[in-house]
C-alpha cells in the first residue's frame, strides 16, 4: 500500500460540543475499561469509584456509545492508532499518555489525547463553525515513524518543485550522505504514484 491505513468516524454536534467544553472529564463507561482490565489499580480504583459518587451529576460526562464502539472496533482492528483530524495530529497533548507518544492502544487512550489537545479543539471548532461538511475523526493505524524520514513536497502546477525535512527544528547529520538517493525515491515516488492521480 501507498498510504497508512486509515478509518474514518463521522462525530456529531454532541460530540464536538464535548470536546469543545472545558475540563477533561471522560464517558464513565471509557474512564473506567482500563482500570476494570488493570489488578494493579486495586484501592487506587475504589478511591476514585468513592470520588465519582460525590460528584455533582451536572459534572457528569454524556456517554457516545456510537462513536465509542466505532473507535473500539478500529484499535481492534488496527491493534493501535494514531487519532487526528483531517489536518492535525495532536502533538500538543502526548504528555498526557504514559507513553509519552500518539500512540493509543484503547478508547480511554483516544479520549484523552482528543480532548486534551488543543490543536484539535481549534480543528473542530473551525468544522463547527463553518458547518460545511460532518466533522470526523481519522484513526490512522500506528506505524513508529522515525521523523527524520519525513518530507514535505511542495508542488506547483502539477510540478514536483521541492522537497524538505518535514521536522525542521532539527538537523540530521546522517541525512546528508543520501540526500541524492532521497531526492531520486521521492521523485519517483511521486511520478509513480501522485502525479496526474488529482489536481495538486
Amino acid at each position: 500500500a501507498d498510504t497508512l491505513k486509515t478509518r474514518f468516524i463521522e462525530l456529531s454536534a454532541e460530540f464536538l460540543a464535548y470536546l469543545r467544553a472545558d475540563g477533561m472529564l471522560l464517558p464513565a463507561s471509557v474512564n473506567t475499561l482500563k482500570r476494570a482490565a488493570d489488578d494493579d489499580y486495586g484501592a487506587l480504583t475504589d478511591d476514585w469509584d468513592d470520588y465519582e459518587s460525590d460528584e455533582d451529576p451536572e459534572d457528569q460526562c454524556p456517554e457516545f456509545p456510537e462513536i465509542q464502539q466505532q473507535i473500539s472496533d478500529v484499535i481492534a482492528e488496527f491493534g493501535a492508532v494514531l487519532p487526528k483530524s483531517n489536518w492535525t495530529a495532536p502533538k500538543d497533548a502526548i504528555w498526557i499518555l504514559p507513553n509519552r507518544s500518539l500512540r493509543c492502544g484503547c478508547l480511554e487512550d483516544v479520549f484523552l489525547l482528543v480532548k486534551a489537545s488543543q490543536r484539535l479543539g481549534v480543528d473542530f471548532s473551525d468544522w463547527h463553525d463553518l458547518g460545511v461538511a460532518p466533522a470526523v475523526l481519522a484513526l490512522r493505524k500506528w506505524y513508529a515513524v522515525e521523523q527524520s524520514m519525513e518530507f514535505r513536497c511542495f508542488v506547483v502546477d502539477g510540478r514536483l518543485t521541492g522537497i524538505s525535512q518535514k521536522n525542521c527544528t532539527e538537523r540530521f547529520e546522517h541525512l546528508g550522505p543520501v540526500q541524492d538517493v532521497l531526492r531520486e525515491t521521492i521523485c519517483a515516488f511521486w511520478g509513480r504514484v501522485l502525479q496526474d492521480k488529482f489536481a495538486l
